[in-house]
């Protein structure tokens, strides 16, 4: 049974050269709205298909900006469209919040599906194969759950931080009478909180995408090798 390659998947954000580069040019892009997030999403479906051929020795390069536009845009689009369900969910009496809990937790173990074969296919029915979601899912379960423990602890963590440092920052500007000194060192604390924030979900980002390109490339070695397998059966029998 093929394994996630967590450790590696952890580090790759800030493994190989360049790294530093590419935080931040990501950096730059997440200031922008819209445009600049879809261009980041773009780049981290490419983050996903590199995992997806096990190409991570290598970061993805920024070429074609507008196809990291156009593609990121679509998968955004995609993404949001299936968690709009949540929010008419909510307003149900009663069984309401279950119904979007139910949804939301749907939403965890197909997600990984959507990037990941977005991202190698690159054609946009796929994205609406529920036949193929399904047995993704079903053929992938231990390995999604792993990859949702890891993306929760990871978000925790990455979150944490910068809000210390916005509360802390935040405590001390609201206090009466503070001198000038606090006064700035209370606005560094929030300025850095976010910046950290930012950074934290650049990172965040990295993580969940490569976790499901490494599942996907786990998924298409184990139908390669059942392949194999009927192959030989067919020739000895």
């Amino acid at each position: 049974m093929e394994k996630l390659n967590i450790r590696e998947v952890i580090t790759y954000p800030f493994r190989l050269d360049g790294w530093f580069s590419r935080f931040f040019i990501l950096f730059v892009l997440a200031l922008v709205p819209i445009l600049g997030w879809s261009v980041i999403a773009g780049y981290m479906l490419r983050v996903s298909k590199n995992w997806c051929d096990e190409n991570n020795k290598e970061y993805p390069s920024f070429s074609k900006i507008l196809d990291l536009l156009g593609k990121g845009f679509i998968i955004i689009i995609t993404l949001s469209i299936f968690l709009v369900p949540i929010y008419p969910a909510i307003m149900i009496p009663s069984a309401g919040i279950v119904i979007a809990d139910v949804w939301g937790l749907l939403f965890i173990f197909i997600s990984p599906y959507l990037v990941s074969k977005y991202a190698y296919s690159e054609h946009i029915e796929e994205l609406f194969n529920f036949s193929a979601m399904i047995k993704f899912v079903q053929e992938n379960t231990i390995y999604l759950i792993e990859a949702f423990f890891i993306n929760i602890i990871s978000l925790i963590v990455v979150v944490i931080p910068p809000f210390l440092l916005v509360y802390a920052g935040k405590m001390i500007i609201e206090i009466p009478k503070i001198g000038t000194i606090w006064h700035i060192i209370g606005w560094l604390s929030v300025c850095f909180g976010a910046v950290v924030a930012l950074v934290g979900l650049i990172y965040f980002a990295y993580l969940f995408f490569s976790l499901a390109g490494n599942i996907h490339w786990i998924s298409l070695h184990r139908t390669e090798s059942d392949e194999v397998q009927k192959t030989v059966a067919a020739r000895t029998t």
